[in-house]
């Protein structure tokens, strides 16, 4: 197992690799392909692991794979994490990545979850108002939850702001527990 540290090196080398290539965005979306295969499909995660395949038998089904949603600057990561006996951490750098990716954005990716369906009006001044502290563009996902009874969690990035009706209950039940 790898440290965290070659990890990071391992997230920065592709995210200077895309910047110098001019494709960013293209390169986080093939490898967020890849890593959804990765982690949904055993036998493709098998098959870069397995030491009973030969690194060029892997390069070329990871090839015929890839052929209509991957390029040849993905291929070649691949294998060098290959030849770096670093593949079997390929999910935790490309995670790493797609934080690099999401910190050097112009654009914030959030995730507001409430009990009902938001009016478009409160979702516009949630989005203003976290535009506005960010400095950022945000890009919101809306999501139902009945289960938070009431308020709403926000998603950014790694960070979770909870406001929930069912995270304040929560709370109380603890302190009350407690007392």
């Amino acid at each position: 197992m790898s440290s965290i540290r070659t990890i990071r090196i391992y997230a920065r080398i592709l995210f200077k690799s895309a910047v110098e290539a001019k494709d960013l965005q293209g390169v986080k979306d093939r490898f967020a392909k890849i890593d959804l295969l990765h982690k949904k499909i055993p036998e493709f995660r098998l098959l870069l692991i397995s030491k009973r395949i030969s690194q060029s038998q892997k390069l070329a089904v990871l090839s015929e794979i890839l052929k209509d949603n991957g390029s040849q600057f993905d291929i070649e990561f691949i294998k060098i994490l290959m030849e770096n006996g670093e593949i079997g951490n390929l999910s935790e750098i490309l995670n790493s990545f797609f934080l690099l990716v999401e910190r050097e954005s112009d654009i914030l990716n959030v995730t507001i979850t409430s009990a009902i369906k938001l009016d478009e009006s409160t979702q516009l001044k949630i989005v203003e108002n976290i535009r506005s502290n960010m400095k950022k563009k945000v890009a919101a996902n809306m999501r139902i939850n009945p289960d938070l009874i009431g308020g709403i969690t926000l998603r950014i990035g790694n960070t979770v702001i909870d406001g929930s009706v069912a995270r304040r209950l929560e709370k109380l039940k603890t302190a009350l527990a407690g007392a």
